[in-house]
């Protein structure tokens, strides 16, 4: 097996490749654990209600159904926000793949599929070839 720089055609292989995968996207953790810590100040100043005095937390527990709420919507943007950032991650590595390979379904041998392992000690490194299709596999197909 060879390194190749070309597209990859059925021809070619068996064959290595190395694809430079985009940056994973980062965590909102942070962002969760902030939504979460004023859901739970909100839900407290909505048991315990407000306190006599007249200080910032006075305040904050005239209105503890709106801050649980924000809390919430803050915790629920995070978990959007990760979904979004996971497609576009995919459809990046998805275009990455597609600019190393030009392999069409009709190229492909009717009872084979392409494979597609990583060399998890070097990274970028993958092996592509062809294996036979499983009974349920060409069923299904």
């Amino acid at each position: 097996m060879e390194y190749t720089k070309d597209k990859i055609k059925v021809s070619d292989l068996p064959c290595k490749i190395r694809i430079a995968l985009p940056p994973k996207p980062g965590s909102f953790l942070d962002l969760a654990l902030t939504g979460v810590f004023v859901f739970i100040v909100g839900t407290i100043f909505v048991i315990f209600g407000p306190f006599p005095g007249p200080d910032f937390f006075v305040s904050l527990q005239s209105y503890p159904g709106s801050l649980s709420i924000i809390g919430c919507f803050i915790v629920m943007s995070s978990f959007y926000l990760e979904n979004v950032a996971k497609k576009i991650y995919s459809k990046r590595i998805q275009k990455t793949v597609n600019e190393m390979i030009d392999l069409n379904d009709s190229d492909m041998p009717e009872s084979m599929k392409l494979n597609i392992e990583s060399y998890k000690k070097y990274g970028e490194f993958f092996e592509l070839s062809l294996v036979h299709k499983s009974v349920e596999e060409k069923l299904v197909i």
